[in-house]
């Protein structure tokens, strides 16, 4: 069996989010949602491909500009026990209001990531996608995301494209 050691800060992170997974409607200042996700992609240093599976909260207010965090699991094909942790706390913009029926919602996502296993890694991401409403309050959400160091050396970029449910 795999040991996945983590400091108590990624811990704190991971009990963060799965109490923000529960959506709520705060009163006139944002729309809380929750967010489950799952993907593929790789690093650009190695040939071989790895998954991701996850889940978050975002809250994005009257202006379309919100917060998301997000905490999950990214693995090699190959070797799905060694994986990684990945917490991410990123600003998201929303290009219109989820309550509008039919219509595709656009957003762009990026801020701070962190890899974690027996260490922790520093890390930035970025993101773009579309949430593809299913009723008034849950959407299919799409996205291509990619997480890389800046100035640490220690580790390759990881690229992903997800899919997932976000509901409100």
């Amino acid at each position: 069996m795999v040991q996945i050691r983590c400091s108590p800060f990624a811990m704190a992170m991971v009990v963060v989010a799965a109490v923000g997974m529960v959506p709520v409607r705060a009163e006139a200042q944002a729309v809380v949602s929750g967010v489950v996700l799952g993907g593929a992609g790789g690093f650009t240093e190695v040939s071989e491909g790895a998954f991701h599976v996850g889940g978050g909260v975002q809250a994005v207010g009257r202006q379309d500009l919100g917060m998301l965090a997000e905490i999950g699991y990214v693995s090699f094909f190959s070797h799905p026990g060694e994986g990684i942790g990945l917490f991410t706390a990123n600003a998201i913009y929303a290009f219109g209001r989820p309550q509008v029926e039919r219509r595709a919602r656009p957003f762009i996502t990026g801020g701070y990531a962190l890899a974690f296993q027996s260490g922790s890694v520093n890390l930035w991401n970025a993101g773009a996608g579309v949430d593809w409403p299913l009723g008034r309050r849950s959407a299919v959400r799409t996205e291509v995301r990619t997480h890389f160091g800046v100035g640490t050396g220690e580790l390759a970029q990881l690229w992903q494209v997800r899919a997932g449910f976000v509901w409100w």
